[in-house]
């Protein structure tokens, strides 16, 4: 899963494919920091090329929204990229894909 959205960089270059590349769950803690990157797009990610930009998000005790039984990875990657989309505007209307 991954999102679509193009964006272009002040230098220029434009990107369409947007994957979260890191994710790290604390359920203790009750932390979730998550990596969301750009690529030129999904030829360049799936090349492992190097990613244009990322944006980090960070959800702490009562953001925490992955309860035990959300967390096979399936559930929890799709749950972070519609909490993603719901929480950032930028992403809003962006393609799953």
């Amino acid at each position: 899963m991954a999102l679509q959205l193009e964006h272009e960089l002040l230098s220029g270059v434009t990107g369409n494919y947007w994957k979260v590349d890191r994710i790290t769950i604390d359920r203790y803690k009750k932390e979730i920091d998550v990596y969301l990157s750009l690529y030129l797009d999904a030829a360049a990610r799936a090349a492992d090329k190097k990613y244009i930009i990322n944006r980090e998000y960070k959800w702490l005790d009562e953001e925490f929204f992955l309860e035990s039984e959300d967390l096979t990875e399936t559930n929890y990657i799709e749950a972070i990229y519609t909490k993603i989309k719901a929480e950032d505007d930028f992403f809003a209307t962006a393609t799953d894909v």
